[in-house]
């Protein structure tokens, strides 16, 4: 890809399948990829973040699958690997 060339560029991983498939029994990435961004751009602290996710799967879901989802949380945001690519000389 063109973008692989570019010196300096920061690319961030995540196998958020893999999360999910532990933790919820499905391939769910949306919340352990939030956790990801969160990494990357701290916009909100990540305590504040699990609140929100609490709160709002909290309205619909049943608590074994908030905290799955909570764990999650945590795990896409621990794993988040940066990667600082050195582009071709």
């Amino acid at each position: 890809a063109q973008w692989a060339d570019t010196p300096g560029l920061t690319v961030c991983t995540v196998d958020a399948n893999e999360i999910s498939t532990v933790l919820l029994g499905r391939r769910l990435p949306n919340v352990p990829l939030l956790g990801a961004l969160l990494r990357i751009f701290p916009l909100m602290d990540l305590e504040a973040m699990a609140e929100v996710v609490r709160i709002e799967l909290g309205r619909s879901f049943a608590p074994r699958i908030v905290n799955a989802n909570l764990a999650a949380l945590e795990q896409g945001f621990q794993r988040a690997g940066l990667t600082l690519l050195q582009g071709r000389a």
